[in-house]
């Protein structure tokens, strides 16, 4: 997932450069949005690389907050990949919903919302992760191989970028498609269809022991942020 939102980062700037754009479409805040992106993800990728190597004894199961201590139970084998694919899965229907527009400046203009909202989206996700250093369930079970347990990425829990980036392509896909297309059966779909996709790699996330529910709802939530306002400053 990291070097996918570095792909993201850097193929955003290169088109950022290179595209022009819908009328349908206001340029004006696009560079407001690249740069604090920018600013987030950078500064985010460097706090991520300094998550130190965990220790044992910070690993202390009454200090989780009480709602999520249900999850340091949960570590289903296969689940992991699982949420890779659904959220993989949830792609389609941002890109689905820009193929669908008529001119090749509306296509490029919803391409750059989608690298916009993910840039931004994934470099909060990056922060949080450098700056709050939670340990993920799994850090917690001791029937966990202590090669798994102990390394930086298990202290990368809060908040979940899957969740983030799942639940931005739900957000982004569906205000595409609202602005671009009458409302239809078929853009009920899309709006259903996406929350369903990002519900789910968020449910596989916890499953897996990679998150506590309270990383993936705030990551629901950033995204959900992410994709509505980087779409609504550009209408």
């Amino acid at each position: 997932m990291k070097n996918s939102f570095k792909i993201i980062f850097s193929v955003s700037l290169i088109f950022s450069c290179d595209c022009t754009h819908a009328q349908q479409y206001k340029t004006a805040k696009e560079p407001l949005w690249i740069g604090l992106g920018t600013v987030f993800f950078s500064i985010g990728t460097v706090y991520y690389q300094r998550v130190p190597f965990p220790e044992s004894s910070q690993l202390k199961p009454e200090r989780v907050f009480s709602l999520d201590r249900f999850a340091l139970r949960l570590h289903e084998r296969g689940t992991g990949p699982v949420s890779n694919v659904t959220l993989a899965g949830s792609f389609c229907l941002p890109l689905y919903s820009i193929s669908r527009m008529k001119s090749a400046k509306n296509r490029q203009s919803g391409l750059i919302l989608l690298l916009e909202s993910h840039l931004f989206s994934q470099g909060m996700a990056m922060l949080c992760k450098g700056i709050f250093q939670r340990p993920r369930p799994y850090a917690y079970g001791m029937s966990i191989p202590a090669t798994n347990r102990m390394k930086r990425d298990a202290f990368r829990s809060f908040f979940s970028g899957h969740a983030a980036a799942s639940f931005t392509n739900a957000m982004l896909a569906g205000c595409m498609v609202n602005a671009f297309h009458p409302p239809s059966e078929q853009t009920n779909w899309i709006w259903a269809g996406g929350f369903a996709l990002a519900t789910a790699t968020g449910t596989f996330r916890v499953l897996s022991g990679n998150h506590f529910p309270t990383d993936v709802a705030v990551g629901a939530a950033v995204g959900c942020l992410a994709g509505y306002l980087i779409h609504a400053s550009h209408r």
